[in-house]
């Protein structure tokens, strides 16, 4: 009787079914989707704040270096416009333990969208291509509008406006009016 009992049941079925199967890949498959777009959208926000950050970096670098070099510019300061390019260059002092003067430009570049600086112990000459050796400070640099990124204040000034490109996101806006703070006169032109 025991033996016959044996054969008669049904074996157990140990497993899942079909149905338990699909159920678990679709909850599997809910968890990942979710998962990977909290990563996706960490990501995107981490790009976006990276090229805001080095955008800022960037113009913040330029008006350091104007603000640096013009506040104690003898003046006349000189803006002048080739085109679309636009230049200041200033007498400036040296850093050095005795006074001497040199020169500093900075060069805006609407084809290449950059502005770049160098300074020199002698005049600086402005040709077409020599810029592009100097000291880059920013790339993807905009004008405003129809507003000069150099403009003139009188002889002893100059207004800075410009945005600087950050990716998908707005671009940087710096605007700036830098002055010499003690503006000396009779040490020679660049």
């Amino acid at each position: 009787m025991l033996a016959e009992r044996t054969r008669n049941e049904a074996p157990s079925d140990e497993g899942f079914t079909l149905i338990e199967m699909i159920v678990a890949t679709l909850l599997f498959s809910l968890v990942t989707i979710t998962i990977a777009g909290v990563i996706i959208s960490a990501t995107t926000a981490e790009r976006s704040v990276r090229t805001v950050t080095s955008a800022t970096s960037a113009g913040q670098l330029v008006m350091r270096t104007l603000d640096a070099g013009l506040s104690s510019a003898a003046s006349p300061i000189t803006v002048t416009a080739t085109g679309s390019d636009q230049y200041i260059v200033a007498r400036v002092p040296s850093r050095g333990a005795t006074l001497t003067w040199g020169c500093s430009a900075w060069y805006f570049s609407s084809a290449d969208r950059t502005i770049r600086q160098t300074t020199s112990s002698s005049s600086i000459s402005i040709s077409a291509s020599g810029q592009r050796s100097w000291t880059l400070l920013a790339d993807g640099v905009r004008q405003v509008g129809t507003t000069p990124v150099f403009a003139a204040s009188g002889t002893i000034g100059a207004v800075v406006t410009f945005t600087v490109d950050a990716g998908t996101t707005k671009p940087v806006s710096f605007a700036s009016t830098i002055t010499t703070q003690s503006p000396a006169t009779g040490v020679g032109t660049c």
